[in-house]
């Protein structure tokens, strides 16, 4: 992992981003980073990572042509390191996944209660939970339990403002949508499977979609804004997805193991072997040993090998017995 200083040093380097450095600290400390080292195929670099999310958040709260809304307390730039880094990641894991056509974020919007504004502000955009004292269900769930968005502004604030005169432009990982229809019983379902990543809810007598997302991570509230401010803050959202969709620098991984057999024979030394001309020397000295003994004489074997005569003492002999009629010379 690397260094966590040199990461805080990165983070706090861009402009107002000192406030986030616990939040970047506790993220290193709990290896949420490391998830990147899991893709199959490919790493991520952590500190690519942490870099573009440095640029991405300091693009977005440098954003001065965002006006904040009036006659609220909160600011009209909402975007979080901590949130903003939880996306990316998600976003890295989609890239790898499902490839840059699914992967790729959209712009969305979230409308609630103002009496929301400064939770959602302070700890993000939340799934509801079945506990009572946990995150409300202000949307309902005709599609599933998620975060409930919309990609038009106005049919989501015909739908879901409940009053207010602000909304949450934010970013979303749909990845693959299962489209589910309103008032099938889809109340208690979960809004992701093994086979899609979020819902794509259609409702009767209305041609935009709800996005229902089933994870906190794969939203980014970057902007609360009104009407008069929602054109610079969609413009600024395109800027972002720009820069997300830069290329990522990639490390490969390891190159696959050889086979066993293969690694054996490739790192076993060379077998200790005399040169050729040594082995046919070796080869060929029984022959020449037993051609020794078959030509050393031409008479069987007889005793000492000093008393039989040489080869051409036996010729010799020969023709004198031939010559004498076979009687030997006496003496």
């Amino acid at each position: 992992m690397l260094d966590i200083s040199r990461r805080l040093k990165t983070a706090e380097e861009c402009v107002g981003l000192q406030q986030d450095r616990a939040s970047l600290l506790a993220l290193a400390q709990n290896g949420q980073l490391q998830e990147l080292e899991r893709c199959r195929g490919v790493e991520v670099d952590e500190d690519v990572v942490t870099e573009r999310t440095v640029r991405l958040v300091e693009l977005l709260r440098n954003a001065e042509e965002v006006r904040p809304p009036k006659g609220l307390p909160c600011e009209g730039k909402v975007v979080s390191f901590d949130n903003a880094l939880a996306f990316l990641l998600r976003y890295v894991r989609f890239l790898r996944e499902l490839g840059p056509d699914l992967a790729s974020p959209q712009v969305t919007f979230h409308w609630t209660a103002e009496e929301n504004f400064q939770s959602i502000v302070e700890s993000n955009l939340r799934v509801p939970s079945a506990d009572p004292a946990g995150v409300k269900k202000k949307h309902g769930a005709a599609f599933g339990r998620g975060i409930y968005t919309c990609p038009d502004y106005k049919m989501a604030k015909e739908d879901f403002s409940y009053g207010a005169s602000a909304t949450f432009a934010c970013l979303a990982l749909v990845g693959r949508q299962k489209v589910r229809h309103h008032g099938k019983g889809h109340g208690l379902s979960e809004s992701h499977g093994a086979d899609f990543d979020s819902v794509l809810g259609r409702m009767p007598g209305r041609n935009c979609a709800t996005w229902v997302l089933p994870a906190s991570d794969q939203i980014l509230p970057c902007f609360l804004v009104d009407e008069v401010a929602l054109p610079a803050a969609v413009a600024k959202l395109r800027q972002a997805l720009a820069l997300i969709r830069e290329p990522w620098p990639i490390k490969p991984t390891s190159p696959p193991r050889e086979a066993p057999e293969e690694e054996h024979r490739k790192d076993a030394p060379a077998e200790k072997q005399p040169p050729r001309g040594d082995e046919d020397e070796l080869l060929q000295a029984p022959r020449w040993r037993r051609g020794d003994r078959q030509t050393s004489s031409l008479e069987p074997d007889s005793g000492d090998a000093t008393l039989r005569p040489s080869g051409a003492e036996a010729i010799c002999m020969r023709k004198c017995l031939k010559a004498t009629g076979g009687k030997r010379f006496a003496g």
